[in-house]
């Protein structure tokens, strides 16, 4: 079997001579003394390096403010703001919220929320319609673009 490794890999089997040494790791296993994990499989080395909680448990997102967000983000990255207190993914344009929906009291689903103020430039796609209730202000030189075949309604 042939082990494959990245640069960063690499980087960990130099020997004392500079030479690159191979020879260690199983499996494509990055042992301990080389950097790595020393687990034996996937799963096992983001436990060790507390990715996640366990097999079964939850996966660790990055926590921070707004200002502390990826200088350079790339689609698909996912995050918890504690400014907003929301998931947030970036799209590939921008950061927006992930998940949330209706909420209420214990169980109950009946209240969606949203913003009163449009800070930032926004369209909604082709195909999508969208809602927004109470007064809306618009800050000076946001737009707000309904596609071809969309409807925005204010109620």
């Amino acid at each position: 079997m042939t082990n494959a490794y990245n640069l960063s890999q690499l980087a960990n089997h130099v020997n004392a001579s500079g030479q690159l040494d191979l020879t260690s790791g199983v499996a494509n296993d990055l042992p301990i003394s080389s950097g790595g994990t020393g687990a034996a499989s996937a799963s096992a080395a983001k436990i060790a390096l507390q990715i996640i909680t366990a097999l079964t448990g939850s996966e660790i997102l990055p926590v921070g403010t707004t200002a502390q967000r990826d200088v350079s983000p790339a689609s698909g990255y996912i995050r918890f703001n504690t400014d907003t207190l929301q998931f947030e993914g970036y799209n590939g344009s921008q950061w927006t919220a992930v998940g949330g929906g209706a909420t209420g009291g214990g169980s109950d689903q009946i209240f969606v929320l949203n913003g009163q103020t449009i800070t930032a430039n926004y369209t909604i796609p082709s195909g999508s319609n969208a809602s927004t209730a109470g007064t809306v202000t618009i800050n000076t030189g946001i737009v707000v673009t309904v596609s071809t075949g969309s409807r925005w309604v204010i109620v």
